[in-house]
């Protein structure tokens, strides 16, 4: 059952008033394993926000309508609101819910009639707060006198049990039925405190009884919903900042009080935000999600969560605190995301990534990017000009609230963002244009359009802007042709403006102004009679390349770089590649990086410090190159394999790998790679897999992700593992048990403290290849290794025998 009343705030009849906090729950309730959601609130049919998140965390909807008051009027408000909401898809049934009187049953009847007349595929339903609502003759609730009610929905809050209810239930109709809430609150009356592990026990309990009961066939049971994701403080007395336990006699419940107040499987913290309250983790919510089976994520458990930096919140086009409605935004911090996580489409933006969501000035945020950085996203549309407060959520812990400047208008121009038209080659200070040029500039925090916009969706074409900006060039005003919403990408603008055609040359600074509001400058130049055109090709980002035979393939980047109004198509040749190494490289513009994608064919020989040599051409003279180290590592036959590893206390902390001399892995210090650091190689091939790092120093969240790391392993391969720093402080016994029975380690469960520890081993093997640990020095392994490995099988029995 899904409520999201902020501290403070009392309970009413629309949900839509929070909408900026679906981003924070929808992630929460998906990763618990449920599939449908119950509001006993109504929402606005114009709440975008609620449709689009609810499709991202792939719930469906059964929705509320309270009826207040049993009159004739209320059948045509229930008949509006089911028009509206009708052609959603994922909406599956109308709860109508009244007090159960003779009165509120025969609008029922009224009301589901009407609704299936007018949209006959829509489920009808009603939320029974007592069994004997269901089938009373003096209520004129019988199966009977309610032909188009399709199923009984009956709340069960704070009982320990639910047959006996659907029990007597089911022998009073024979319409399917729904629990509609269920649980036990987390407050424990006769204590008068906080009881968490009972709250979790009975959850878990609960849930395996619906399941039960539904497997089992009991009669018309179609499932149950949790009762609160998070407490509802406004239900706990007449002060809604206060967390109340005022509750009710209830013989079913554990202490025979049922506080609703106290129900939510997360608990409640203010954040200093009016309305942007923070969730806490409840050993109910894991319960629950175990139960379900469910991906809770593991960021639950963090000890902190997201921070912004000072001025952390600013116009990601030009770098400004200002930002305007419609304006591309990013968020700098820590703890921001779990992992990097982008909008799987880049027209129609979601409102939470993972389970990263932003407020900003009380709406929700369409975002691009969460990374654990950095966050990039577009300010909604009905953000109001002045100081609003942005908040941060990461599975539901919120930042600090951060105060960000909103103006009308907040120009900004894009890195790269200026071309002439039809042009691929941004316009910079290299490479220039000549007198008279039209340029298009892209930028963001140009207002407003003439047509009012949805959040994070692009328009499908362009959208002229209600103000129009002016544009510099140096100190001299240029005439702006058109400015607009640019189709097919949300939050960015396209300006269009014309160089004089009596602009002497040399390098000149272009700006957008729109009211009192700069952008940054873009540097340009104006081309001159003797300016000569040309192409340059930059040094690859990375300098050395390390492939083996059958392994797989690399890539390295190149910058290609255009001079003096170059701007041609640029082919490109390799010439000085090793026996076996191949190499694919595509045709591009300045301006683009260029992709150079290398791998060794199966045997391949091993090669050390070949120089291939990647030359631009072009129509012109000049044919600018640059070289690429590249070595070719053996994969079958003997391998010499080196780990290293350096607890804290040893005086180097580090970790190392090193494959045939060549060093895979090197971290000093307490920085990347601090913790638990791993290595794959195939066993049949001697083929190198991913590196992984698990700070286990650092976070909890580290903990969950190295023991499904571990679980994950394919039995038979080869892993090599140290530790760097310390990597003890956060993992648990089961943490250690996990490796032992992956690794066969023999020496985990004693590493202490900063101690160092280095294994090399085999996945599923009774005892580990190598393994060493010392409290106050370095450990080192060297093993030559044959590949391929004997089967793991063949292995185990040669051991035995020895």
């Amino acid at each position: 059952v899904y409520a999201n009343t902020p501290i403070g705030a009392a309970g009413d009849d629309d949900v839509t008033a929070s909408r900026c906090l679906y981003g924070r729950d929808f992630a929460l309730i998906a990763g618990l394993g449920a599939n449908t959601i119950r509001t006993e609130a109504r929402l606005s049919p114009a709440d975008r926000v609620f449709r689009r998140t609810l499709e991202s965390a792939d719930l469906y909807w059964i929705a509320g309508f309270p009826v207040r008051e049993n009159l004739p009027r209320v059948v045509d408000e229930i008949a509006a609101y089911a028009d509206d909401w009708a052609p959603e898809p994922r909406l599956l049934a109308i709860s109508i819910d009244g007090d159960g009187s003779q009165e509120f049953f025969a609008l029922l009847a009224q009301a589901a009639a009407r609704i299936h007349q007018e949209h006959p595929g829509l489920l009808v339903t009603t939320a029974a707060t007592s069994v004997r609502e269901i089938g009373a003759f003096d209520r004129s609730s019988q199966d009977g006198l309610q032909p188009d009610l399709d199923f009984w929905s009956l709340a069960l809050p704070g009982r320990t049990e639910l047959r006996p209810e659907l029990q007597q239930a089911r022998q009073r109709t024979s319409k399917p039925l729904l629990v509609a809430s269920f649980g036990v609150d987390a407050y424990d009356d006769l204590a008068g405190a906080a009881d968490l592990e009972q709250q979790a026990l009975f959850a878990g309990l609960l849930a395996e009884e619906v399941d039960s009961l539904v497997a089992a066939g009991s009669p018309g049971l179609i499932g149950g919903l949790y009762g609160e994701l998070s407490d509802q403080w406004h239900k706990g007395g007449s002060d809604p900042s206060v967390h109340g336990a005022g509750g009710e006699l209830a013989s079913g419940s554990p202490d025979g009080v049922w506080n609703p107040a106290w129900a939510g499987l997360l608990g409640l913290s203010a954040t200093g935000a009016p309305g942007l309250d923070s969730l806490r983790q409840r050993p109910a919510y894991q319960e629950l999600a175990e139960a379900w089976s469910g991906l809770a994520p593991a960021e639950l458990t963090l000890d902190h969560g997201p921070s912004v930096a000072e001025d952390g919140f600013r116009n990601a086009a030009s770098a400004s605190p200002a930002l305007a409605p419609g304006a591309l935004f990013e968020v700098v911090g820590d703890a921001l995301s779990a992992r990097m996580l982008q909008s799987a489409s880049p027209a129609d933006l979601p409102f939470y990534l993972g389970s990263t969501s932003v407020c900003l000035g009380g709406e929700a945020s369409p975002l691009y990017l969460a990374e654990p950085g950095l966050v990039r996203g577009v300010t909604p549309w009905e953000a109001r000009a002045g100081t609003e407060q942005a908040v941060v959520f990461r599975a539901g812990a919120a930042s600090l609230p951060t105060p960000v400047e909103i103006f009308d208008a907040s120009p900004g121009i894009l890195t790269s963002g200026v071309f002439q038209p039809g042009l691929p080659c941004p316009v910079n200070e290299a490479n220039g244009v000549p007198p008279g040029a039209y340029l298009e500039v892209y930028g963001s925090g140009l207002g407003n359009g003439a047509a009012p916009q949805l959040d994070g969706v692009a328009p499908s074409a362009p959208v002229e802007v209600l103000q129009m900006p002016t544009a510099w060039l140096g100190p001299y005003q240029t005439p702006v042709l058109y400015a607009g919403l640019f189709p097919g990408t949300p939050g960015v603008y396209q300006t269009n403006v014309r160089i004089s055609p009596d602009a002497g040359p040399g390098p000149v600074e272009l700006r957008l102004a729109q009211g009192v509001s700069y952008s940054n400058i873009h540097r340009l130049r104006v081309l001159g009679p003797d300016d000569t055109p040309g192409v340059g090709l930059g040094p690859a980002e990375v300098a050395e390349v390390a492939l083996q035979g059958g392994g797989p393939v690399a890539t390295v980047y190149l910058p290609l770089e255009g001079y003096n109004g170059f701007c041609n198509l640029v082919r490109f040749e390799v010439s000085g590649l090793p026996a076996g190494v191949r190499a694919s490289i595509p045709v591009g513009f300045p301006g683009q990086r260029i992709p150079l994608t290398l791998w060794a064919e199966q045997g391949a020989a091993k090669v050390d410090d070949a120089m291939i040599t990647v030359r631009a051409l072009t129509s012109l003279p000049a044919r600018p190159s640059q070289t690429v180290r590249v070595s070719v590592l053996p994969g079958l036959g003997d391998v010499r394999l080196r780990v290293v590893s350096g607890g804290w206390l040893s005086g180097t902390p580090s970790a190392s790998f090193s494959f045939e001399d060549r060093i895979l892995l090197q971290t000093n210090g307490g920085g990347p790679g601090r913790g638990f650091n791993f290595l794959t190689i195939d066993p049949r091939t001697g083929v190198l897999g991913e590196l992984r790092q698990f700070d286990t120093w650092g976070s909890e969240e580290a903990v969950t992700a190295l023991e499904s790391y571990l679980r994950g392993l394919t039995p038979g391969t080869l892993v090599l593992g140290a530790i760097a720093d310390d990597a003890t402080l956060e993992i648990t016994p089961q943490t250690r048990a996990l490796i032992t029975e992956k690794l066969g380690a023999e020496l985990i469960d004693f590493v202490e403290y900063q101690w160092s520890w280095a294994v090399i081993a085999r996945v599923g093997a009774a005892r580990p290849i190598a393994e060493g640990m010392r409290p106050n020095g370095t450990v080192v392994l060297d093993r030559i290794v044959s590949f391929p490995l004997a089967d793991l099988d063949s292995a185990l029995a040669s051991a035995a025998v020895r």
